[in-house]
């Protein structure tokens, strides 16, 4: 069992969106199967997901850690990541387009290969686009996450 507790940011807003938010890996049927089942609980009573949340209120969640780390976003990894990259030399590197899923970099003289299966690489005209740009190898060094 987890226990978390509504702070300012998420009170007076409806307890499904709070769920969506803190289980994003989820989809929103499981969640109210969750509700029924009294899986997830509201200040230790069942919800339907249509409550206000106050400031204060105890949500439980009644989940296998197995579980609950499969359905929720590992923010303290993903910021560890996101500092790691920061730290990478980006000499001879431009950016050409960036969000949250993909990098695009104009690279000039660095070649640059995929450190493992799970990248996706595309070249054309000099531009490489990865999915995940945490591990690379180039000719400067190796880095990984």
């Amino acid at each position: 069992m987890k226990t978390f507790t509504i702070g300012t940011n998420d009170a007076n807003q409806r307890f499904d969106k709070y769920l969506k938010k803190l289980l994003p890996n989820a989809s929103v049927s499981f969640l109210y199967k969750m509700l029924r089942k009294k899986n997830i609980t509201l200040d230790g009573k069942k919800a339907t997901g249509k409550e206000t949340l106050q400031k204060g209120a105890q949500v439980a969640v009644f989940f296998s850690d197995e579980t609950l780390h499969k359905f929720m976003q590992d923010t303290k990894k993903l910021q560890e990541e996101f500092h790691m990259l920061q730290r990478l030399p980006m000499k001879g590197l431009s950016i050409i387009y960036e969000d949250t899923d993909i990098h695009i970099r104009h690279v000039s003289s660095v070649s640059v290969q995929p450190a493992g299966p799970q990248y996706d690489w595309t070249s054309s005209d000099g531009q490489n686009a990865c999915r995940r740009t945490d591990a690379f190898r180039g000719a400067a060094g190796t880095y990984h996450s």
